[in-house]
């Protein structure tokens, strides 16, 4: 970015609008707004942790400039609202968890805690409010989850490293991706820098149409990736050695 088409030109921090699953993008402006589009890519053999394929879907972000000047991304709203068939959460309170009108807490201090909703739709649309309290190591949405909590997709905010991420349990290997440690281990590639403070609330929208996940935070910051490996399942909340309060969850389709 630069003051004058002359220069000097910097490079922000962060330098990105997505992770590595938004690729070859370009932009456009309909003579209001400007946006981006790119592709998810595919992933060979359509597992997981294989590399990725030169090709895919078209997923579009919509550009903004925030006050400090730097660029950042948010769903196209024809995107957003086209989303509006409400379907009923169904939350079964698991460890740690309460509720408190239509908004879930969670205690997880020292320890694991969730709250379970029903079977995902193939296509949704996923909202919550993240709101967690000093010293939470994680916490977000898990998707196509197991009944054991075995097998899951994670969108996972982890304030001690400032960042937003992917991730899938049980992890796998492939030629992108040869070893995961279990600790501090994530899809590489699909991990979002961001500032995340406690006490402030923090919007999560995730748009999944079957294979395709496309995540939005505070409407700034946008991971896209790709669900091969878990076709089905449930969807929680979550919190690990920590406390949060979500609010405004909602569950929607097409």
């Amino acid at each position: 970015m630069s003051r004058s088409l002359e220069g000097p030109w910097i490079a922000p921090e962060p330098d990105d609008f997505d992770g590595r699953a938004f690729y070859a993008a370009k932009t456009a402006s309909d003579g209001k707004g400007r946006f981006l589009f790119g592709w998810v890519p595919t992933r060979a053999e359509e597992r997981d942790y294989n590399r990725w394929d030169w090709g895919g879907n078209l997923a579009v972000h919509e550009l903004h400039q925030q006050k400090d000047g730097l660029l950042a991304v948010n769903v196209p709203s024809t995107i957003d609202t086209a989303w509006n068939q409400s379907v009923d959460a169904q939350f079964t309170l698991q460890k740690g968890a309460r509720l408190s009108g239509k908004d879930i807490t969670i205690d997880a201090t020292g320890s694991f805690g969730w709250a379970a909703a029903g079977a995902m739709p193939e296509r949704c649309k996923i909202e919550a409010q993240v709101q967690f309290e000093p010293g939470t190591r994680r916490c977000g949405i898990m998707m196509r989850t197991s009944n054991d909590l075995e097998s899951s997709y994670y969108v996972r905010l982890e304030p001690q490293n400032h960042r937003v991420v992917f991730d899938s349990w049980p992890r796998g290997s492939g030629p992108d991706h040869p070893t995961t440690s279990i600790d501090g281990g994530y899809m590489a590639g699909l991990d979002r820098w961001m500032t995340l403070a406690p006490g402030n609330p923090i919007e999560l929208k995730v748009f999944v149409d079957r294979t395709i996940a496309v995540i939005y935070v505070d409407g700034r910051v946008a991971t896209s990736a790709r669900m091969y490996d878990l076709p089905t399942g449930r969807w929680s909340l979550f919190v690990e050695q920590g406390s949060a309060q979500f609010r405004n969850i909602k569950i929607t389709t097409l």
